[in-house]
């Protein structure tokens, strides 16, 4: 038995999450760790699965660490296991995120667009085209355009 506690105690404090790995399946496998321990009856403080918490996540994520403790530190609050596991979920949410709209931005630049601003312009554009033939030049009376835009005698472009 305590051969078991040793070697799931040894796992628990090991487990690294690769860079660019999936925080919420590492976070998700440590908890499955810590069910195992209190199960054989090991008691795992919350200062204990913090730390742990700390040195499992990738490097990348070590400025975040920091800024986390320096609000901590200014608004005497004590970072637990559970608040800091979910603000690294969120911060991994929004990077998933990000990502997802990065590609996207990608793609439409692969495809010959140079941004959804583009995009939309190209959209507005063809709407102003679709409504054009309706309306009517107060001028000569022609569709398609308006009077300051008429090369007729009278119009905003005449001659």
């Amino acid at each position: 038995m305590a051969m078991l506690v040793s070697d799931c105690m040894k796992a628990f404090q090991d487990t690294k999450c690769p860079e660019g790995g999936n925080i919420q399946s590492h976070f998700h496998q440590l908890a499955i760790l810590c069910d195992q321990l209190t199960s054989l009856g090991q008691t795992i403080t919350d200062c204990d699965y913090l730390d742990t918490l700390l040195t499992s996540i990738p490097h990348s994520y070590k400025g975040l660490i920091s800024s986390l403790n320096g609000v901590s530190f200014l608004t005497k609050t004590k970072i637990t296991a559970n608040s800091f596991r979910a603000f690294l979920l969120d911060e991994y949410e929004h990077q998933i995120l990000m990502e997802k709209e990065d590609a996207k931005v990608a793609k439409a630049r692969k495809d010959g667009k140079d941004s959804k601003d583009e995009a939309f312009a190209t959209d507005s554009s063809k709407k102003k085209d679709k409504h054009k033939h309706k309306v009517e030049c107060h001028n000569c009376h022609k569709k398609g355009h308006i009077k300051a835009d008429c090369w007729a005698k009278g119009g905003g472009k005449e001659g």
